[in-house]
């Protein structure tokens, strides 16, 4: 789910070309080559460097929003414990994955956590949404943009192919 979007879709997640940007980075990487090339094209390095940004992005909110979902549910059982509800909801860790990776995805599938969540769990899972809809660059230029000073391009040999990714 994380991975399937296409540019300037409204599919949350990684794009199929900021995956493939990264890929084909990695393997002029391997091949000791400095620019990324296709079809006589040359892919610039801001794309490339975007491209891994979004990727990483994606993979830490992840992994912060498991590990946060996890403390909360955790924490709200441990309360319902001490108030001796019978009916206890337990969560499994591959339900709350698919839930996040849902959520930030914006695919829209569930497998009735969400309804089950507290209050925290369920804000979570709202700003995965609202994450996944902006997308990453965006939510990270909103929050923590700095001025910066323009960078000096570089020559290519092919002519430079501006792609959609994000």
């Amino acid at each position: 789910m994380v991975i399937g979007g296409s540019p300037e879709s409204t599919a949350g997640g990684i794009k199929t070309v900021t995956l493939g940007v990264v890929i084909l980075g990695i393997i002029a990487f391997i091949k000791g080559k400095n620019e990324i090339e296709i079809f006589r094209r040359s892919i610039s390095a801001d794309i490339f460097k975007r491209a891994n940004v979004i990727v990483l992005i994606t993979i830490f909110v992840i992994i912060v929003s498991t590990m946060s979902l996890i403390i909360t549910e955790s924490t709200a059982i441990e309360d319902m414990y001490t108030a001796n509800i019978a009916n206890l909801i337990t969560f499994s860790f591959m339900d709350i994955i698919f839930e996040i990776v849902s959520a930030l995805s914006t695919v829209g599938l569930t497998l009735n956590v969400t309804p089950n969540l507290s209050i925290v769990g369920k804000f979570i899972v709202m700003f995965l949404m609202l994450i996944g809809r902006l997308g990453p660059i965006t939510m990270s230029i909103a929050l923590f943009k700095k001025e910066r000073k323009n960078d000096k391009k570089s020559a290519a040999l092919y002519p430079k192919e501006d792609l959609i990714i994000g």
